[in-house]
């Protein structure tokens, strides 16, 4: 049994029945540029994820659809955009995730392999605090917003693609990741075969926000919300124009 780690931000709780992640407090991991949740989790012992994505999660030998993943309570079905390769979860709201590995409560019912469990910070201390970033993906802008005595606290966080823009060498990984996988149905092909041109559009945005509310001294209501969107376009061709495969997929 772990019962510790050699990182800040993991710990294991309740006699090792589940593990907590505060994704803030983890350091620098490999690979990793910002502390996306769900590709830190699959550092843990027993995670995993096949392909490498972000939403193709393996608890102890599971399937990702054996999991159930929550925010705030509610239950994420489309837990990341462009086929699983970007998180749905803007990282820098997210205050902790309880991470169980089989034997969670009865609680958290359907499903048969793991729960992670994603909650965002109750702002109870007073202090308001904003930050907007831009990577080679996406732009965002997040907040943790608190009112009247702290009795009221508003934490969001909106986010939006780029690719519209500028079409980044990391969103052309990407789409040539994805594309690979139409072709040959397998990752492991580096290169997409000569005179193939892709022609594809993509775009997501995701909101989160959620506001509580402290009535008394032991009683507070939560009141949260999850949106998000994709809208995914797809030609391929060859070097004389001829149309091999096309594809539209939206989803909210």
């Amino acid at each position: 049994m772990v019962t510790a780690y050699l990182t800040d931000g993991v710990s294991t709780q309740d006699n090792g029945s589940y593990t907590q992640l505060k994704p803030y407090r983890v350091k620098a991991l490999p690979g990793q540029v910002e502390p996306d949740v769900l590709k830190t989790i699959q550092f843990l012992p027993g995670i995993s994820s096949p392909d490498g994505s972000a939403s193709s999660i393996s608890i102890r030998g599971g399937t990702p659809d054996q999991n159930l993943i929550l925010w705030e309570d509610i239950p994420v079905y489309h837990t990341a955009h462009y086929f699983g390769n970007l998180s749905a979860f803007n990282p820098y709201i997210i205050d902790q995730a309880k991470i169980y590995r089989g034997g969670f409560n009865s609680e958290y019912g359907g499903r048969i392999s793991g729960v992670i469990d994603l909650k965002t910070e109750d702002l109870s201390y007073g202090k308001s605090e904003y930050g907007v970033g831009i990577n080679f993906i996406n732009a965002f802008a997040n907040g943790k917003v608190s009112f009247l005595e702290n009795k009221v606290s508003l934490v969001f966080s909106v986010r939006r693609s780029i690719s519209e823009i500028w079409r980044s060498p990391t969103f052309k990984n990407f789409s040539q990741r994805v594309h690979r996988g139409i072709l040959f149905q397998t990752p492991t092909n580096k290169d997409l075969p000569e005179g193939i041109e892709i022609d594809d559009t993509f775009y997501f945005f995701d909101s989160n926000v959620k506001a509580s509310f402290q009535i008394s001294k032991k009683d507070k209501i939560s009141i949260a919300g999850f949106f998000g969107q994709n809208d995914f376009q797809s030609v391929l061709k060859n070097d004389m124009s001829c149309l091999l495969y096309t594809s539209d997929a939206a989803d909210e």
